[in-house]
């Protein structure tokens, strides 16, 4: 079953391309206002095809997302943007997830794969982790206080430009706050910084602790993260 499971995750990754959404466009920067703008609307149109739900909250209180496809028992999750830089993944995620929706609702193959496998697994989509680290990396530092704002500079090496950020809005490195190896991980940067901090200790931002507490929820055969180059099976973590 683990192997099929991949094979229908490798299935949908590879035929993402082949996808007519309408919803979700890629001509411009995804902010977190769209993806809140682009779920409305896909709730509206697939509310038979899907299930949505806050799983936490940021540190300066944006909801995180996660989102149901599907009606079977077992489950895969996909999660963008752990890193603020890369918010480009949070793009193909949420494709993804009108793509599927309206294959779903219409009962048609997506590529040469039937999705009527929908019926016995649920792919859960978390698009964005990290709306704060990814408003900071667009330069849009307006939702955060004015003292925090002065932070961020610092964490930025005094720089205007914050194209590099790859922190949440705290200054820690998602990345590097799970449990699994965090000890090995260097101490440096001692402190918040816009890459590599990795906290005082393991899951101290609330993203993770959000991601973390919802993976126990729904325990997934897979968890799977997507970033540039590469993608991680969170639940060898």
């Amino acid at each position: 079953m683990e192997k099929c499971l991949w094979t229908l995750l490798l299935l949908f990754l590879v035929f993402e391309t082949a996808a007519e959404g309408k919803i979700v466009k890629t001509n411009k920067p995804y902010s977190y206002d769209l993806l809140e703008q682009d779920l409305k609307n896909i709730q509206i149109k697939y509310k038979k095809q899907i299930e949505m739900k806050s799983i936490g909250v940021t540190h300066f209180g944006r909801p995180i997302w996660a989102i149901k496809l599907g009606k079977g028992e077992r489950n895969i999750v996909l999660i963008g943007s752990h890193h603020g830089r890369e918010w480009l993944t949070s793009t193909l995620l949420m494709k993804m997830l009108e793509s599927y929706a309206e294959a779903y609702q219409g009962e048609r193959k997506f590529g040469f794969k039937s999705t009527t496998v929908l019926n016995d697994v649920s792919i859960w989509f978390v698009p964005m982790l990290n709306p704060d680290g990814v408003a900071i990396q667009q330069n849009d530092l307006t939702p955060f206080p004015a003292e925090h704002q002065k932070r961020l500079m610092l964490m930025n090496e005094c720089l205007n430009n914050f194209e590099r950020w790859k922190a949440n809005g705290l200054g820690i490195d998602l990345n590097r706050q799970y449990p699994a190896g965090w000890e090995a991980l260097d101490q440096e940067p001692a402190d918040p910084f816009y890459k590599f901090y990795k906290g005082k200790k393991p899951l101290e931002s609330s993203e993770v602790m959000a991601l973390t507490n919802f993976i126990k929820e729904i325990k997934p055969s897979i968890a799977v993260e997507l970033s540039y180059g590469r993608q991680r099976d969170l639940l060898e973590l």
